[in-house]
Formats: C-alpha cells, structure tokens, sequence
C-alpha cells in the first residue's frame, strides 16, 4: 500500500511539473512584444532577444515572462553601447516588456596624457570621469582635460575608460567658474600628481595651483585678478599655490 501510494504521488508530481514547464512554453507568457526608447533603441529589441535565446537547464525558456533575464539584458545593451548611462526594462504584460536607456552627459573632454596645443583627438566623458565616446564637433565650450586613464597606455582606446584624477575634478570646474567670472577664460585643465595647470587659449597663460586648495587659489584669484586680466597676453604664468601671494612671470622675463 505504502509503494502505492508513493508511485501515485511521484505520478502526480511528474503530472504538476510537466505541466509547468509546458505552460512556461504558452505564447500567452512568453515575450512577443518589446518596446523600444532611448538612444540606439533601434538596436535594443535584436540584442535583447539574442540576450534571452534558448532555455533555463533545457527546462523553462528564457524569454518566458517569469524567468526573463533583465539584468542580463541591461549588461548587454550597456556594453554594446558606452555612451549609455543607465537601461530600464520592465514588464508592460504577460507577453511584453519595455526597454528604455539614457544617454551620459558629457561633462568635460578628454585630450590626452599630456598637454597639446591645438589638442590632439579628444573624447567625451562624463562627471564621473568615465569617457564613453569620441568627441566629433569642431568646437565645443566643455573644458579640455589632460590626465592619466586608469589601467589605459598612450597606445590603447580611452574609451570604457575612467580619468585617474576623476574625484578632483568637480572642485576644479567649479574653480574655473570662478576664475572665468574674474575674466579669465580657461579652456584646458592638466593634472599632474598634486597640482594643476588651467590654461587660457586666447593667450597661452598658465595657471597653476595646489589640488585640493580650490577655495584658497579662487581667494588668492580674487584679490589678484582685477589687476591682471587685462594684460593676459603678456602673462606667462600665475602662480596661485602659495597662501598669501600670487606669483607672475610675464613672457620675456
């Protein structure tokens, strides 16, 4: 009697389960429709079905509405596509789904290792120091930055790359706001181990200070500038790493 019923319920076990996993296989659960938004959407709906091809052990499809591999989907488009910030994918009904990216904004371009005038090639990175695309217009009012990558050689592609000196860049740009309301027009930032170079395009001027003693040089800046900008053309460089006194080579000297 005990085998019996043992052979019943292992019978009715196999049934239940046979049966899920032939309802997993309904079109009724399964992806038909995906909708597409952001930039490269036209490519998201191939990539995503590439994404959830084939099954789960030979057992449960992957594209079936209970299984879908989402974060394997946003992985797949992010890697595809750098200059994407972030991928959504949500369920829109037991058959859809909604896929929907964001584009990274740039906020600075990287030029290169070391300081170039006119610069080399530059590309577009974003605040987190994180460079995703190159950088195709002609001009452009972002800030041109010089700084080592993480983990990248002078020879290899900066891009899916992070800017070493990422984290001191924020209190850098704001800096240069401030040095730009005073008069002077910074257009190019290097950073090299504990200081910083900001140069002024329109005539070559340099300007060094100390990173991390941002407040301190736009004080020092304050004071000194209103006696300066009007002749940045025959500025070499301003020294603004001292506490009380900020420090000019005029050109010739």
């Amino acid at each position: 009697m005990r085998l019996w019923v043992t052979a019943l319920g292992g019978t009715f076990l196999v049934v239940v389960c046979g049966g899920i996993v032939y309802g997993l296989y309904e079109p009724a659960v399964r992806v038909a429709e995906i909708r597409v938004s952001g930039p490269h959407a036209e490519s998201f709906e191939a990539l995503a079905r590439e994404t959830f091809a084939g099954t789960y052990a030979f057992l449960a499809p992957r594209d079936s509405i209970f299984f879908l591999p989402e974060s394997a989907v946003r992985q797949t488009i992010e890697e595809a596509y750098p200059d994407i910030a972030a991928v959504s994918v949500s369920l829109t009904g037991f058959d859809s789904i909604s896929i929907s990216a964001i584009s990274r904004t740039a906020a600075f371009l990287w030029c290169g290792f070391e300081f170039s005038e006119p610069p080399s090639d530059c590309y577009e990175a974003d605040a987190e120091g994180f460079v995703y695309a190159p950088f195709t217009a002609s001009s452009s009012p972002l800030l041109r930055v010089y700084t080592p990558l993480e983990g990248v050689t002078a020879t290899s592609s900066p891009i899916r790359s992070r800017a070493g000196s990422a984290s001191v860049i924020p209190e850098t740009l704001r800096l240069i706001r401030a040095l730009r309301e005073l008069g002077a027009p910074i257009s190019s930032l290097r950073l090299r181990d504990d200081e910083a170079d900001l140069f002024v395009d329109t005539s070559g001027t340099r300007i060094t200070y100390v990173i991390g003693r941002e407040e301190a040089a736009a004080a020092l800046a304050a004071a000194a500038f209103p006696g300066l900008v009007r002749d940045l053309d025959s500025i070499d460089y301003i020294d603004l790493r001292f506490d009380d006194k900020a420090y000019v080579k005029r050109k010739g000297e």
